[in-house]
C-alpha cells in the first residue's frame, strides 16, 4: 500500500498566491497524471532528483495514453470516419 502524501507546514505568499510545499508518492502523483487530475506545468520540483522522476513520470503517462488512444483508434469501425481535410487521423 502507498504511503499518503504528507504536506509541509511550510507556506509562503507571492503575487501569484499562497503556496504549499508537500512531499508525494510517486505512485500517488503517477495516478493524479494517469487521471488527468493534475498536470506537471502546474507545479515546480524543488531539487534535481525530483525533476527527473517527474519528467520520467510525465513521458511514462504520455506514452501509455499515446498508445491507449491508438488502440481505440485502430478499434474505430472505417465508416464511423468522417473525411475532413483539415483533420488528420
Amino acid at each position: 500500500m502507498s504511503e499518503p502524501a504528507k504536506a509541509t507546514c511550510a507556506r509562503e505568499r507571492s503575487g501569484s498566491g499562497e503556496k504549499v510545499q508537500l512531499e508525494i508518492n510517486v505512485q500517488v502523483l503517477e495516478r493524479l497524471f494517469t487521471n488527468g487530475q493534475l498536470c506537471a506545468a502546474e507545479f515546480s520540483c524543488l531539487n534535481p532528483a525530483s525533476k527527473k522522476a517527474v519528467q520520467a513520470l510525465c513521458l511514462n503517462t504520455c506514452m501509455s495514453r499515446y498508445c491507449r488512444e491508438q488502440t481505440i483508434a485502430l478499434s474505430v469501425s472505417p465508416d464511423l470516419l468522417i473525411e475532413n481535410k483539415n483533420i488528420t487521423y
